[in-house]
């Protein structure tokens, strides 16, 4: 009981609100109830405190997690962007323009193949099918070398 009221002076109103529940259960008399009266108002207002502020830090938390998430996004577009810009989507060989050439012999119809959305995007989403479709390529190739 009297712990509870140093701690109420001291301004450690949630340590005193602990230490006069715990004296209610033990003994209950009227100056403890009057003292837990007067200390439940600031008590609650550090507890409403609290919460606030433990929810503010979430928020942030959150926030920076998007901003990483949508850094990490723009910067694997970007990348994207300058590989397509290499020439690789439409395989018309390195530097070339699509339908001049430099595609390897009897793989003309790449460039219609890698040109379909669906399969690009197929590719893109499963890996495998872009395993298979690697795979059939360089056999292919194989198979026109000999």
């Amino acid at each position: 009981m009297w712990r509870g009221r140093a701690n109420m002076l001291l301004g450690n109103f949630l340590e005193a609100q602990n230490n006069f529940s715990q004296s209610a259960r033990i003994d209950s008399n009227e100056t403890l109830e009057d003292w837990i009266k007067e200390n439940k108002p600031f008590a609650d207002k550090v507890r409403e405190y609290n919460v606030t502020v433990e929810r503010k830090k979430q928020d942030r938390l959150i926030k920076q997690r998007k901003e990483r998430i949508q850094k990490a996004k723009e910067e694997r577009e970007a990348q994207e962007a300058a590989a397509g810009a290499e020439g690789m989507p439409n395989f018309g060989g390195a530097g070339f323009p699509p339908g001049a050439g430099g595609g390897m012999p009897g793989m003309e119809g790449l460039n219609d193949l890698f040109g379909d959305p669906e399969i690009m995007a197929a590719m893109q989403v499963r890996p495998r099918v872009c395993e298979y479709v690697c795979q059939r390529m360089y056999s292919a190739c194989l198979r026109i070398r000999k």
